[in-house]
């Protein structure tokens, strides 16, 4: 009678190709049908049967194939239509200024958003209501200050005219709309303590102000509301809303 013998790690398996039955000592494992050289084998009946796999080991129909080379750290995209086929996207993980596709309100992807200093910073893209369980609101990524492209002031200033709004976390503010979310991107914003335009008044000596971002027109403005009553209580115009965990105003600001 013709044996083959295959060694595996944690012991010998003995083959019969005449009678289509295998064993491992003590084990007792049974093998159904022949068995095909270069083919994989696969559990036919757990524990106790083996069978030939009918195909060679790794040659699946599920796998993903990709190009020979890549470069170190680029964000890997699809090549075309099949889901099995992966790119070089070009583009490397916190690069200023390169492009990604954008998740839109609607949870499809449609138009892109881009990096900006190592940070994810997205154009316009808008968050509905109903994907909040699974997206929170991003806390706004800038700081007030008195001194420019300076987040976290070192030292006092005096007599300032200008108020700014800048990126420090990150550069990324979610400005609501009434029902939904809309991430902006933005750069250092400032307005005068003079300016009556875009807020109630001039600021007044001793007095205490919420300063709100929002959208004027496709100009993200950083401004002021009206003026707290004393520096403890909040003025009827100051009144407070809390909306998915971010406060907004809850009264109309008029300007000027």
């Amino acid at each position: 009678m013709l044996k083959k013998f295959i060694l595996f790690a944690l012991g010998a398996l003995l083959l019969s190709s005449t009678l289509g039955i295998a064993q491992v000592p003590g084990g007792g494992v049974g093998l159904s049908g022949n068995l095909t050289a270069g083919d994989c084998i696969k559990a036919a009946n757990i524990p106790a049967t083996i069978q030939d796999s009918g195909a060679p080991c790794g040659s699946g129909t599920g796998n993903v194939t990709g190009p020979a080379s890549a470069t170190s750290g680029n964000i890997a995209t699809f090549n075309g239509a099949t889901g099995k086929i992966i790119q070089d996207g070009g583009v490397a993980t916190g690069t200023s200024g390169a492009t990604v596709p954008l998740l839109n309100g609607a949870n499809t992807w449609s138009g892109t958003q881009s990096f900006n200093s190592g940070v994810l910073a997205a154009t316009s893209p808008t968050v509905t209501t109903s994907l909040l369980a699974n997206f929170p609101i991003l806390t706004p990524g800038g700081r007030l200050t008195l001194t420019t492209v300076t987040p976290v002031m070192t030292a006092t200033v005096s007599a300032a005219t200008t108020v700014y709004y800048t990126p420090y976390l990150n550069s990324v503010v979610a400005i609501y709309d009434g029902t939904n979310w809309n991430y902006q991107s933005f750069s250092e914003v400032s307005q005068l303590t003079t300016d009556a335009t875009k807020s109630p008044a001039a600021v007044a000596a001793s007095s205490v102000y919420d300063v709100f971002v929002w959208n004027d027109a496709g100009t993200i403005r950083a401004t002021r509301g009206p003026a707290w009553t004393n520096t403890t209580t909040r003025s009827a115009g100051t009144a407070l809303v809390r909306v998915n965990g971010v406060w907004l105003n809850n009264a109309t600001i008029t300007n000027g």
